[in-house]
């Protein structure tokens, strides 16, 4: 009895030691106003770099993967001019890739020093890939949104 319950335990601290913290995505996505309307940055981003790794992040650990960027296009009234996206690292923790020469409409809360966290749960478009009808469409609404 004894011999079975120190083999129960040993295989407990083996399963233990073996699993890892999981930062797992999960989000309510909100809808295009709603989105818009809690974001003090709506605009079109180029991606000059990245992505970069950051040791130490200032809005959260999990925001290591930084891209240097450039504003193409403000959307929205009094929004500060964007320098820099942070996302997390991996897909599974909600982050999202960018690729270097490609804009973006991107929308959300910079921090004071024009540093904006993005990931999955955020409104991202792949502006490159848009037509033009499709670029006027999403202008012409954003412009029409009152918050």
């Amino acid at each position: 009895m004894v011999l079975f319950s120190l083999l129960t335990l040993f295989v407990l601290m083996v399963v233990l030691t073996t699993l890892k913290y999981s930062d797992a995505c999960s989000c309510a996505r909100l809808n295009l106003t709603n989105e818009v309307c809690d974001s003090s940055f709506v605009g079109v981003v180029q991606i000059l770099e990245g992505p970069s790794i950051c040791p130490k992040s200032v809005l959260e650990p999990r925001y290591k993967h930084r891209y240097s960027v450039q504003t193409i296009e403000q959307l929205s009234p009094a929004c500060p001019d964007l320098s820099t996206l942070r996302t997390p690292t991996h897909e599974s923790s909600c982050g999202r890739k960018f690729i270097k020469g490609r804009q973006y409409l991107v929308a959300g809360n910079p921090t004071p020093h024009e540093v904006m966290a993005t990931g999955l749960c955020r409104f991202v478009v792949d502006w490159s890939n848009l037509k033009q009808h499709e670029k006027d469409h999403y202008r012409n609404y954003l412009r029409k949104i009152s918050c």
